[in-house]
């Protein structure tokens, strides 16, 4: 799979992983990021707290349910912390 490159904010989950078992995403800005799981392809709520990743911080090829408590989690979600950031993922 091809690597995109991602504008998210915070003010709305945006989707990086679209019903996969695994994810390489890697946060490209200063400002740190959420990542966070569902089972079913709907947005986490607003609040939810997520997994931080800062500068330069990420995963590579790793199974998503070694990542969330999430029962049978397939899609990812990330969510700047502040403003805007950027981040490289598998496409979704």
């Amino acid at each position: 799979m091809a690597l995109s490159k991602t504008k998210i904010y915070q003010d709305a989950w945006t989707k990086i992983g679209d019903n996969v078992t695994s994810i390489t995403f890697q946060n490209q800005s200063v400002t740190p990021i959420l990542i966070e799981f569902t089972a079913a392809d709907t947005a986490p709520v607003l609040t939810d707290p997520g997994i931080v990743y800062g500068r330069f911080e990420g995963e590579m090829k790793k199974a998503l349910s070694d990542l969330s408590f999430v029962s049978s989690p397939a899609y990812v979600w990330a969510k700047s912390i502040t403003a805007s950031a950027v981040v490289i993922h598998e496409g979704a």
